[in-house]
């Protein structure tokens, strides 16, 4: 009597090391888990905008539209800082560490691709603020309003407070988009001594060309500048860039 040969190729080899029944087990959750990872990334994809061509509000894509995104305070002004608002705009006015009549004023900016303002922002970036202090400076750590009037409440707490410093340095140090900010708001107003950028974007009609490493985020070059260039034609337009 012959026995049938059961053909290998037809059949996944199991590991001699392996019990048939866990074999089978192990098979199972194997499938399951791509299962599960599979639908994760599609909803990571989907909820990051990848496939869609169009944008939504303040998401990077083309088309989008800019949306303020304010945010609250969470702890009140520091002791040596005196909290205002100008025209909309919150601040905190902060005095140098140790108190002195006389001081040069540094503009501190927020970031936020020009979308997020709010007090909240203020809150934020007082470390930076308080790191000219203990410098001997006078600080403006300042809001604006977000998408295009940004760059206009910029100039104009530049315009109120400049005096303050009596004849001393008036810099402005921003990081990202409030980098962008300080950097044109010392080509609106030359006197402006000193600009400090962290990671600004200074040519915002060029990042359509330009390239960035992927190695940690897994993105093509391409993504954070398109990302970038979007926000900022979404903020201002695409004719009021340069």
């Amino acid at each position: 009597m012959r026995r049938r040969r059961k053909s290998l190729g037809a059949r996944r080899r199991r590991p001699g090391w392996l019990p048939r029944t866990r074999w089978r087990r192990w098979t199972v959750w194997a499938l399951g888990a791509a299962v599960a990872a599979g639908a994760i990334a599609v909803i990571v994809v989907g909820a990051l905008g990848f496939g869609r061509t169009r944008g939504g509000i303040d998401d990077g894509l083309p088309g989008s539209r800019c949306e303020p995104q304010p945010s609250r305070l969470t702890k009140p002004p520091e002791p040596g800082t005196r909290a205002g608002s100008f025209h909309g705009d919150y601040y905190e006015l902060g005095e140098p560490i140790p108190p002195r009549q006389q001081a040069p004023l540094m503009l501190i900016i927020h970031g936020g691709g020009w979308t997020q303002d709010g007090p909240g922002q203020v809150e934020s970036v007082r470390n930076q603020a308080d790191m000219w202090r203990h410098r001997g400076w006078r600080t403006l750590n300042l809001d604006y309003h977000a998408c295009g009037r940004s760059l206009g409440d910029v100039v104009a707490l530049y315009d109120r407070f400049r005096t303050l410093a009596n004849g001393h340095a008036v810099c402005a140090v921003g990081l990202s988009g409030g980098g962008q900010l300080a950097l044109m708001l010392a080509a609106e107003r030359p006197r402006v001594r000193c600009v400090i950028g962290y990671a600004a974007l200074t040519d915002l009609p060029a990042l359509p060309t330009q390239r960035t490493s992927g190695m940690l985020t897994g993105a093509a070059p391409s993504a954070g500048p398109l990302y970038a260039y979007n926000l900022a034609v979404a903020a201002f337009g695409a004719n009021r860039l340069a």
